[in-house]
C-alpha cells in the first residue's frame, strides 16, 4: 500500500510545489495529531500499516473537506484509487483501526497468562 498509494501521492503533491505549504497549514490544524502520521510519511517516508489506514479514514469524513492535505490526498485517490473511497472500504479501515486498538492489550493478556 505505501508504495503503491502513498509515494506516489507524495510524489505527485511535490511535483506540485505546494508540499510545504500544505504541510505548515496542516500542522497548525487542531486536529493535527489524527494525521500527522501523514505529515512524517511525507517528510521521512516512513509510514505504518495503521497510520495509513488513519489517513484513508480520514479522506472519507468532514476532515477531507477542511484540511487541504487530506483534501489533496482524497482527490488522489478518488483519480487513481476509487475503490479506496468505497463505503464498505472506509467500513474496513474502521475495523482495522480498532483491532489495532485492541491487540496489544490482548497480547498482554495472553502473555500474563503463559
Amino acid at each position: 500500500m505505501k508504495n503503491e498509494i502513498f509515494e506516489k501521492f507524495a510524489k505527485n503533491i511535490k511535483s506540485s510545489g505546494k508540499l510545504e505549504e500544505y504541510i505548515l497549514v496542516a500542522s497548525n490544524d487542531a486536529k493535527v495529531v489524527q494525521f500527522r502520521s501523514l505529515i512524517t510519511f511525507l517528510r521521512t517516508g516512513y509510514l505504518e500499516l495503521g497510520s495509513a489506514a488513519q489517513c484513508l479514514k480520514l479522506c472519507s469524513g468532514k476532515s477531507a473537506e477542511q484540511i487541504q492535505l487530506l483534501k489533496e490526498l482524497k482527490a488522489y485517490l478518488l483519480n487513481f484509487f476509487p475503490v479506496l473511497m468505497d463505503v464498505e472500504t472506509v467500513k474496513i479501515y474502521n475495523i482495522y483501526q480498532r483491532l489495532s486498538e485492541i491487540l496489544p492489550s490482548m497480547k498482554k493478556i495472553l502473555v500474563s497468562k503463559a
